[in-house]
């Protein structure tokens, strides 16, 4: 079942989002802002989220930066959803990445 929570549940986000990048790069947290980047030799990719909803993402071929009030993590917890009333970004884990979970 997916989750869906408000921006200002920081402290859920935080667990959920270290669990879901857990094994597969690096993980930092603070009180601002929580990130996630993959290491050499996979694809560079990463995204970072701050207290106030606003993102940072990197994927190849883009990147996007912008502000959202909810943060939804798929059951699996392969892919994370930022949105709010106008617009939406998915940030989906690469496959050649998700094999280091196996």
């Amino acid at each position: 079942m997916k989750q869906t929570l408000q921006i200002e549940s920081w402290d859920e986000i935080c667990s959920i989002f270290s669990e879901m990048f857990a094994g597969l790069g690096v993980i930092e947290t603070d009180a601002e802002m929580i990130s996630y980047s993959s290491v050499k030799p996979f694809v560079a990719t990463g995204i970072s989220v701050s207290r106030q909803g606003i993102i940072v993402a990197n994927m190849p071929l883009h990147d996007i930066q912008n502000r959202f009030e909810y943060v939804e993590f798929d059951e699996n917890l392969e892919s994370l959803r930022l949105f709010d009333d106008t617009s939406s970004y998915e940030y989906r884990i690469p496959p050649q990445i998700l094999k280091l979970r196996r």
